[in-house]
């Protein structure tokens, strides 16, 4: 073999060896996601029968968070509530019951409910009972404040109004229908 041939011969090989080394010494651009990372997407823990009451400064209770299950996922600080039921209490008022299917939370003091969330409570000086339906809500617990866009629909003893969209102060006992809103009275015998 001559001199050139050597030459080539030994340029090939650091060529080859420069890709070697360019192709597996280098970590790949898009490695595939961490252990940490995968398991982010399975509850950090669990509670069954989960129980959480919040007081007032005086030390009166404020509100009370139960549900079958909860979940924290860490990715997001999230909260899930299966089968969630909230008890809301004010002085000298009737307690308001919010449950739904289910809820999900990033901050406990906004919970958003969806499936079936009824609302049960008392209006009014004479207590009338109040039965409220809707497919999803999101409620502000600190706040005694609730409100929705989907259609929404309560009931007393006498009335049954149909709305689109509804805000509900608890706290002032006030109800805000915001669209499309039909109404029925029925009168006692």
């Amino acid at each position: 073999m001559t001199q050139n041939n050597w030459r080539g011969i030994g340029l090939l090989l650091i060529l080859l060896v420069l890709v070697f080394i360019q192709h597996f010494g280098q970590k790949p651009r898009h490695a595939p996601p961490s252990a940490s990372l995968v398991q982010n997407k399975s509850p950090d823990y669990t509670i069954e029968k989960f129980s959480s009451s919040v007081f007032n400064a005086d030390g009166s209770l404020k509100y009370i968070i139960e549900a079958n299950r909860l979940d924290h996922f860490p990715t997001g600080d999230t909260t899930e509530l299966q089968q969630p039921l909230i008890k809301l209490f004010q002085p000298n008022k009737p307690t308001w019951f919010i449950q739904a299917q289910t809820g999900q939370s990033t901050q406990m003091d906004v919970i958003e409910l969806a499936g079936d969330v009824t609302i049960f409570g008392e209006t009014g000086t004479q207590r009338t009972p109040v039965k409220m339906l809707a497919e999803n809500l999101t409620l502000h617990v600190d706040r005694k404040y609730a409100e929705t866009q989907d259609q929404v629909t309560i009931a007393t003893t006498s009335d049954t109004i149909r709305s689109l969209g509804l805000q509900a102060d608890f706290a002032n006992d006030s109800l805000k229908f915001m669209s499309k809103v039909r109404a029925k009275h029925v009168t006692p015998h």
